[in-house]
């Protein structure tokens, strides 16, 4: 016989086949079927064996990207103990991080875009505004994590005042802004829930009130921070608690 052919119970054919070609000298069709499925199965363990190895790899990648920008921050962060950011090089960071030049430029586009990850990394690490607060605690704990943002920028103001010279902090992309923003829709809800009673959208109120409450901030700290952080809240509460009920709930709107 010099063809294999499914219907014939043997086959001695130096390349049996049924459809897919399979090993040289099956002796009958059962075991071209089992080769066939044996064969389908290593397959898929190799195939997931490299898709395990890409995930892994893809980890690993993941893992360097953030020890890389750590690095970054940490030079940074050194370089400014000494020196003004105007006056920082990219290369004398990438000198610091022990990195190429290229590197940097990888994570980066500029000293500026570096120097507002630093400080949204430590603003993340010092100050945490809860979500999924319960009603009756969400004013209590969102004005003290307003406070916490105050006393922060008092804090890195020197930075934010080098930041600001070349870089807009008012961004609705920045973390701090956008973060501030979400507590003020849930303020917002809890205030007035009928989104249909409102002709302003409250993503507009939130948008509105979150830039003057970062502005004021900024101007509170190019003006030296001289009143306390706990007064510049309380005016900032003041501003905000009554005219955003009063805002809600009128029918003029």
């Amino acid at each position: 016989m010099t063809h294999c052919c499914i219907k014939t119970p043997f086959c001695f054919s130096p390349h049996c086949c049924i459809k897919t070609k399979l090993i040289a000298g099956c002796k009958n069709i059962f075991t071209c079927i089992y080769i066939n499925l044996n064969s389908t199965r290593k397959y898929e363990k190799k195939l997931e064996l490299y898709r395990n190895m890409e995930d892994q790899q893809s980890k690993n990648e993941d893992l360097r990207v953030q020890r890389t920008k750590y690095l970054l921050r940490e030079a940074i962060a050194k370089l400014l103990e000494k020196k003004d950011l105007k006056d920082i090089s990219i290369q004398q960071i990438s000198k610091q991080a022990m990195i190429y030049r290229t590197t940097f430029y990888a994570h980066y586009s500029d000293k500026s875009d570096l120097l507002e990850d630093y400080l949204i990394e430590a603003w993340k690490n010092e100050i945490y505004l809860e979500e999924g607060i319960e009603n009756d605690k969400l004013i209590e704990k969102y004005w003290e994590g307003l406070l916490e943002t105050v006393k922060y920028f008092k804090r890195y103001s020197k930075l934010y005042i080098q930041l600001s010279e070349s870089k807009s902090i008012i961004s609705k992309h920045n973390l701090i802004f956008s973060t501030i923003k979400k507590f003020f829709i849930l303020l917002l809800n809890l205030i007035q829930p009928d989104d249909s009673k409102i002709r302003v959208s409250k993503e507009r109120i939130s948008e509105f009130y979150t830039a003057g409450y970062l502005n004021s901030i900024l101007n509170w700290i190019h003006d030296g921070a001289k009143e306390s952080c706990e007064l510049i809240t309380k005016d900032f509460i003041t501003l905000t608690d009554n005219n955003l009920e009063f805002l809600l709930n009128q029918s003029f709107l």
